[in-house]
């Protein structure tokens, strides 16, 4: 499980609600998957929120360091995976459109027409 971080990757993702992003290893490759194909077990976060301080840096980390990582954060959402839509920070980031290799407004020609006349 991963969670958006900022309206760039919020907006790339889809604008889920809740804000996670679901994968399973399948013995080659990561792939998404959906909320529903999430085991509903799974209800605490498995993923240090963050970064984890340099000296715990490492290519895994057990349970417990997980769960003392993320020991701190308050936000909702972030320790807990909520299963329902909820207010989200990201409902503030407009919602962008991928054009041409940048994300921009859908709203009038401003970001089409800067990115034709800049990549001509």
């Amino acid at each position: 499980m991963a969670r958006p971080a900022g309206c760039i990757s919020f907006n790339k993702w889809k604008r889920p609600n809740p804000p996670y992003i679901f994968f399973k290893y399948d013995g080659k490759d990561w792939k998404r998957i959906s909320l529903e194909e999430f085991p509903a077990e799974l209800t605490k976060a498995n993923v240090i929120v963050g970064s984890p301080p340099t000296e715990l840096l490492k290519s895994f980390y057990t349970v417990a360091q997980v769960f003392e990582q993320n020991e701190d954060v308050r936000a909702e959402g972030y320790r807990t995976i909520n299963r329902k839509p909820f207010a989200i920070e990201e409902d503030r980031c407009l919602e962008l459109i991928y054009y041409k290799g940048a994300w921009i407004s859908p709203i009038g020609t401003f970001g089409r027409d800067f990115i034709d006349h800049t990549r001509k």
